[in-house]
């Protein structure tokens, strides 16, 4: 099971513009219909040069395009490529080994990890702030405790002081110095 590569007749060849860019988009889906029926993959770029993982020559090759630019070229193409890729996947792909995987398996884990203490310190900051703000709220009642209990104290030395003078004159004056009724 091969790709049958699209073959342009003498008046498509001739075609130039949108005209030459439309036929490369029907080109370009042609193919890719040919490889979702026929279950073949996209080819493999062996030197592992392209961004996209897959060789681009044969592609272009099969879809009877001039040179390969025109997949970057072709906007609808450029567009389209990458979600083929992914759909239809690229051929010879080795498999992961078991130190890949659990390598893998590792990162993504101290990611989470990492992204979770993350969210715990953001937590624990907003905490930190809001106990702070307790502390300066209570800092501040109990300021002006300290400030009333002064005057409180104050206050009462007055009234003692008073009533001890009190004392002291009635006692310098013989007795009583509180009149009846």
């Amino acid at each position: 099971m091969n790709i049958e590569p699209i073959k342009l007749t003498a008046e498509q060849e001739k075609l130039r513009g949108v005209a030459k860019s439309s036929l490369y988009v029907q080109c370009y889906k042609q193919v890719v219909s040919q490889m979702r029926d026929k279950g073949i993959k996209f080819p493999r770029d062996k030197r592992g040069t392209n961004e996209l993982g897959i060789n681009v020559t044969k592609l272009a090759t099969w879809c009877a395009f001039k040179d390969r630019a025109t997949l970057y070229n072709n906007s609808t193409i450029r567009k389209a490529l990458p979600g083929d890729i992914r759909d239809i996947g690229i051929e010879d792909q080795e498999p992961k080994s078991i130190i890949e995987k659990k390598h893998e398996n590792l990162v993504a884990d101290q990611a989470r990890d990492i992204n979770e203490q993350g969210a715990l310190i953001l937590t624990l900051n907003a905490r930190i702030q809001m106990l702070e703000q307790q502390l300066k709220e209570k800092d501040s009642i109990i300021s002006n405790l300290e400030v009333s209990l002064a005057g409180s104290e104050q206050t009462v030395k007055n009234h003692m002081e008073c009533h001890a003078e009190q004392i002291a004159n009635s006692i310098l004056s013989g007795g009583r110095t509180f009149e009846r009724a």
